[in-house]
């Protein structure tokens, strides 16, 4: 039994060496200086005489802060109105190309179905179409 602890003992102390040859040692933190101490005059003491009798020294009072004026009400940069032109702009693009995807999708779909090789030309054409009159309609809104 005995020699048994002893050889516990032995592999502990192997394995320490073995972790300490493999992790170097954490660096000490380097000395942090001293806080600087202002040396000023003596702080003039307030005389308070009232229920404790105690002297406490001046609390010294920092300069009041100027806070920037805020400025009056401005005008908008886009006038009120002309954001449902914005939306009407935003939604031209997708006016535009969401036809054309979406008939050549559906004529790729026929093409496969059916065999044939011509029906996803015709869905882009007619999605053109559509699409291009679409975008007329919008650019006709926003006039």
């Amino acid at each position: 039994m005995p020699e048994e602890g002893r050889a516990d003992r032995e592999d502990e102390q192997r394995e320490g060496d073995d972790l300490k040859s493999r992790f170097p040692t954490v660096p000490f933190a380097p000395e942090v200086p001293e806080v600087p101490r202002l040396d000023s005059a003596p702080q003039p003491v307030k005389d308070v005489t009232s229920e404790t009798g105690i002297e406490v020294p001046a609390v010294p009072r920092l300069a009041p802060v100027v806070r920037p004026v805020k400025p009056g009400p401005q005008k908008p940069a886009i006038a009120p109105g002309s954001y449902n032109k914005a939306a009407l702009a935003s939604t031209a693009a997708t006016s535009f190309i969401m036809p054309t995807i979406m008939l050549a999708l559906l004529g790729y779909f026929l093409d496969q179905r059916f065999h044939t090789n011509y029906l996803a030309f015709i869905g882009v054409v007619v999605g053109l179409i559509v699409g291009i009159s679409a975008l007329m309609k919008i650019i006709k809104r926003l006039e």
